[in-house]
């Protein structure tokens, strides 16, 4: 027969179970299954305890009413395992005669359900759904009344959207330009939170001769546009010295021209380009050049919004520094990033929270995660039901 607990539970509350794999997974605290398992298995066996009592004492009964002999085991009641045992072993006879197999398997049953509650019901993580709390979202703009902007390094927001990526990664989620963002440890986004891309791909490796205006390197930055591995719009780099006398550069240029030089709102791209650390001060110039584009209709309008050098400039200080600490490996999957956090935070610059959308739907209002579900493994259900 099925317990209650989980006839309670698959019937009048299904939305609080599932199957994952041959486990049933309940959207309860583990702690509270426990219990609950425990004492629905107390109380079953002890009503099994009570009605093995009750036939015990009936048949007996039943006998004298017969004037059959009655051997002393038959007499014994229900006993538990071990006292069934002690007696068997005592008396050379089973007591309650064929029930004592039943008296040891239940009690066998028992103690080994227990063990398996305490030590197989636990708590898992799995891909779902959770509460979107408080966060950044890529609200779209009702009209087209919204002004330029240029979204600031060292807004809040910057530090919700880049930890957001960083744990939906971790979570084994997707990394891109998400709908909305916060700071949950459990975020793993999923096709349904993510708006797009940013793709960045690698076109060239190019060198220059050590002595080449190896200063500021404008003489550089002028060549790679004429080369045109950089976009002749305002381009924005930083350099620092190396340890062995040599310096590392990162320049990256927009297709757009900010204002008042360009009023169009377009969706831009950029052009990367950066030189690979090397060692030696009189050793060549190495530069590995990118091109980056963004690849989300529904974030589109961000962009467009955004003054595209003003922008940048912001964040080529970060970039340079990711890169950096990558030991210039992955360079086109940092760009990605921070082009795409870029791009959440364009949305609402001077608002680094905001609350959930107003939408009422399940994907206005949550967001991809791994939530933390208690699991009964199918051997533990198995002894659940058995009885």
């Amino acid at each position: 027969m099925l317990p209650r607990l989980l006839i309670r539970v698959v019937f009048l509350t299904p939305s609080r179970i599932l199957f994952h794999g041959s486990s049933l997974i309940f959207n309860v605290d583990t702690a509270h299954l426990r219990i609950g398992l425990r004492v629905y298995l107390t109380g079953l066996f002890f009503m099994l305890s009570f009605v093995g009592n009750q036939c015990c004492s009936n048949r007996v009964k039943l006998r004298l009413m017969r004037e059959h002999p009655i051997s002393v085991n038959l007499m014994t009641g229900w006993l538990d395992g071990y006292s069934a045992l002690k007696a068997w072993v005592a008396q050379r006879r089973p007591p309650g005669g064929w029930l004592a197999i039943a008296m040891i398997l239940a009690w066998a049953i028992s103690f080994t359900g227990d063990l398996m509650v305490t030590g197989l019901v636990k708590t898992i993580d799995i891909v779902g759904r959770c509460e979107f709390d408080v966060g950044v979202i890529c609200n779209p703009p009702d009209d087209n009344s919204y002004s330029w902007v240029f979204p600031s390094r060292d807004n809040t927001a910057v530090t919700i959207v880049m930890q957001a990526q960083n744990t939906s990664r971790a979570n084994g989620g997707q990394v891109g330009i998400y709908q909305k963002a916060d700071t949950d440890p459990n975020f793993r986004a999923d096709d349904d939170d993510v708006l797009g891309y940013w793709n960045c791909s690698f076109v060239q490796n190019t060198t220059f001769p050590a002595d080449f205006d190896k200063g500021a390197y404008e003489g550089v930055i002028a060549s790679l546009q004429q080369s045109g591995l950089l976009y002749n719009t305002s381009v924005d780099f930083t350099y620092e010295a190396m340890p062995a006398g040599n310096k590392t550069f990162t320049a990256w240029s927009p297709s757009a021209l900010n204002r008042p030089n360009d009023l169009v709102r377009k969706v831009w791209d950029v052009k990367v380009c950066r030189e690979v650390s090397q060692n030696g001060t009189f050793a060549p110039i190495p530069i590995m050049c990118f091109y980056c584009n963004m690849n989300a209709p529904y974030a589109e309008w961000i962009v467009e919004l955004m003054e595209a050098g003003e922008t940048l400039s912001q964040f080529t200080g970060a970039l340079f520094g990711a890169i950096s600490d990558a030991n210039d490996t992955n360079i086109d999957g940092i760009l990605a990033s921070m082009l795409e956090a870029i791009t959440m935070v364009g949305s609402e610059p001077r608002i680094p929270f905001n609350k959930a959308p107003v939408g009422k739907g399940i994907l206005e209002t949550t967001q991809g995660c791994l939530a933390a579900r208690a699991e009964i493994p199918w051997p533990v259900f198995l002894i659940l039901v058995v009885p």
